[in-house]
C-alpha cells in the first residue's frame, strides 16, 4: 500500500469516528505524498478511494447541516415554552381550536 493510500484508510477511520482533527491532519499529509504528482497506476487505485473518501465527507457535512437546523427549531420550541417575558409578566396566547366534542 502506498504512503497516499495509507492516508486515505486513515483519513476515513477519522472520519467515521468523528475526529475532526486526525481527519484534517491527514488530509494535510496526504497533500504533502501527493505533491509530486501521481502515476498512472496509482491514480487507478486512488480515484475510487478518493471518490469514496469525498462521499463521507459530504454525509458527513449534510448531517452536521441537519443537526444544526434541528438544534435551530429545538431552540425555537423551547422558546415558545416560555410562560414570562423579559420583563417578568405572564404570557398568555389565545388558542383557536376546535372544541373536543363528546358523544
Amino acid at each position: 500500500m502506498t504512503a497516499a493510500a495509507q492516508r486515505i484508510t486513515e483519513i476515513k477511520a477519522a472520519i467515521l469516528s468523528g475526529d475532526v482533527r486526525a481527519a484534517q491532519k491527514g488530509l494535510d499529509l496526504l497533500e504533502k505524498a501527493l505533491a509530486g504528482g501521481v502515476d498512472d497506476g496509482q491514480r487507478r487505485i486512488l480515484e475510487p478511494a478518493l471518490r469514496e473518501l469525498r462521499a463521507l465527507a459530504e454525509a458527513s457535512l449534510k448531517g452536521a447541516r441537519q443537526a444544526a437546523e434541528d438544534l435551530r427549531d429545538i431552540i425555537v420550541s423551547a422558546q415558545s415554552l416560555q410562560t414570562y417575558d423579559d420583563a417578568g409578566c405572564r404570557r398568555s396566547a389565545t388558542t383557536l381550536a376546535p372544541m373536543p366534542r363528546r358523544f
